[in-house]
Formats: C-alpha cells, sequence, structure tokens
C-alpha cells in the first residue's frame, strides 16, 4: 500500500458534540488551536476501533492494543486496578468523614455514646448527602446503559 502522507481530504461533521469535543481540544494547551493535530490524534484512536467493529478483528486488535500499551509503559489492566482502588480508598473516607460528621452531630445534641460509634450507628449519611450520592449513581448507571 502506498503512503498517503498529507493528502488533503474534506470532512463534514455533522454531530454538534463531536464540534464541541473539537473546539475543547483545540484550546487545550496540547493542541494549541490544531485542528489536523486533534483530528489525525481522534483517527488514531477511534480508526483501530471502527477497523475492528467492521471487520470483526478483535483477538488481532487485541493483541495489538496491548502491545501499545506496553509501549505507553502501561496495561490497561493496571489502570483498572488503579481505579478499583481509588473507589475503595474514596469509600473508606467517605465512611470516617460520615462517622466523624455523625459524632460531632450527636455532640452537639448531648446524644453521643460509645456504643453508637462502636456499633457503627453513626456511619449513615446525611439525609441530603445521600439524596446527591444516590442521583449521581442512578445517572451513571443510565449512562452505563446508554453506552451498552
Amino acid at each position: 500500500m502506498e503512503e498517503n502522507k498529507g493528502i488533503q481530504k474534506r470532512i463534514r461533521i455533522h454531530d454538534n458534540n463531536n464540534w464541541k469535543f473539537i473546539e475543547e481540544l483545540m484550546l487545550s494547551s496540547e493542541y494549541s488551536k490544531n485542528f489536523n493535530a486533534v483530528i489525525n490524534d481522534a483517527l488514531k484512536i477511534g480508526l483501530p476501533l471502527l477497523y475492528e467493529r467492521t471487520f470483526n478483528l478483535t483477538d488481532y486488535l487485541k493483541s495489538q492494543r496491548k502491545i501499545a500499551n506496553y509501549e505507553n509503559g502501561y496495561e490497561l489492566r493496571d489502570l483498572n486496578n488503579s481505579v478499583d482502588e481509588l473507589a475503595v480508598q474514596v469509600g473508606i473516607i467517605k465512611y470516617l468523614v460520615t462517622n466523624l460528621y455523625n459524632i460531632e452531630l450527636e455532640k452537639l445534641e448531648g446524644t453521643l455514646s460509645v456504643e453508637q460509634i462502636e456499633g457503627g450507628f453513626l456511619s449513615s449519611l446525611p439525609e441530603n448527602l445521600q439524596e446527591i450520592e444516590d442521583s449521581m449513581l442512578a445517572a451513571n448507571k443510565r449512562r452505563e446503559k446508554k453506552n451498552e
């Protein structure tokens, strides 16, 4: 196959969300208003996925992605492990902060007891924060379903 460096093609981008992404990327310091750099990087990321889906080449491209990930110094599995660890750490922080908040509240009300602290009775989120957390989790589930 002959090399096609520098050949110009015209494209139409109909999706306004894609235009917003392109415009935001062009404002970043990495691209500094360079439309061609944004599009070429987007093609590097998305074209192999489109090719894989079109020609059903999952195994071949998975191996190629694994090689590319090693070249970049990480594996997707490592990234997933980091995200999982982060989720656990955030959960622990949430538990501790919730307990501290509820302990202070019980102190102010004069109803704090050792049994409440040791029994974990003070680990529930205040209602307003629980509502925020629930709505964020619901929105995340909707996004996941939409992306399936």
